[in-house]
């Protein structure tokens, strides 16, 4: 693909290069994702675009301040993992559901009330799941 397109604060270095890429650009974007999930914010961040940009092709995001003291070495890991420059080196989505990370969280999150009915939507996708899978 060659298109360049998405969310500003989502978009994978090698779309701002003007390379070819290939679906680990969804992969950065998880990563971004649960680094907001953890966090509450972004790992890169600018109000300028520009200067936006410039820290995404860095690649440099810090794990300072609240909450990330008491976010576990593994879930720093996961996201590491998919914030990686060098798109060859990412987790692919295969490596991301295998991740120890992801294992030690599925097994555990059935304890936890809140996460009981997410646990077993992972574990049962509905309907229109499948049918994406499908068609997708």
């Amino acid at each position: 693909m060659n298109t360049i397109c998405g969310t500003p604060e989502y978009i994978a270095p090698e779309i701002l290069s003007r390379k070819p890429y290939t679906n680990a650009v969804d992969m950065w974007a998880l990563g971004v994702i649960t680094y907001i999930l953890l966090s509450g914010s972004l790992p890169f961040e600018d109000e300028n675009h520009i200067r936006l940009y410039r820290k995404i092709l860095k690649g440099k995001y810090n794990y300072k301040g609240e909450p990330w003291p008491n976010v576990s070495n593994l879930a720093k890991d996961f996201i590491d993992r998919l914030l990686t420059l060098d798109s060859n080196h990412r987790m692919t989505a295969g490596q991301a559901l295998n991740h120890p990370w992801v294992m030690t969280m599925a097994i555990t999150s059935s304890m936890k009330n809140l996460q009981r009915s997410i646990s077993w939507n992972l574990m049962h996708p509905n309907k229109m799941t499948i049918l994406y899978n499908l068609l997708f």
